[in-house]
């Protein structure tokens, strides 16, 4: 799966991406459970290491500057390979190296 930096519709809107956690919410909510049901927070918090409330957060959009070891084991939690969260890994990272923006 990737992710482009700006998608066009059908009708000629330009749309920003999802956020890191836009993304995780939607992934989870696409993912169903022995119940048929989508899976809960509290279901990938099982096939993870991380907190519940880092897993709220994440999703929320409160952590906009995960660790890179976080990008990892979200990417296990949620079923995703690696890859799937480079986009966000190269936001941050380029985030990181140029600091605040301010406008003029």
């Amino acid at each position: 799966m990737q992710i482009q930096a700006i998608e066009e519709t059908q009708s000629g809107a330009i749309v920003q991406p999802p956020s890191l956690g836009e993304f995780l919410k939607r992934t989870r909510m696409s993912q169903r459970g022995a119940s048929g049901r989508p899976l809960t927070i509290s279901d990938i918090k099982r096939r993870s290491s991380l907190s519940l409330p880092v897993l709220s957060k994440l999703e929320a959009g409160k952590i906009r500057d995960p660790k890179f070891s976080t990008i990892v084991e979200v990417s296990k939690a949620y079923g995703l390979a690696y890859e799937a969260l480079a986009y966000f890994v190269q936001d941050i990272a380029a985030a990181r190296q140029t600091g605040p923006q301010t406008s003029h």
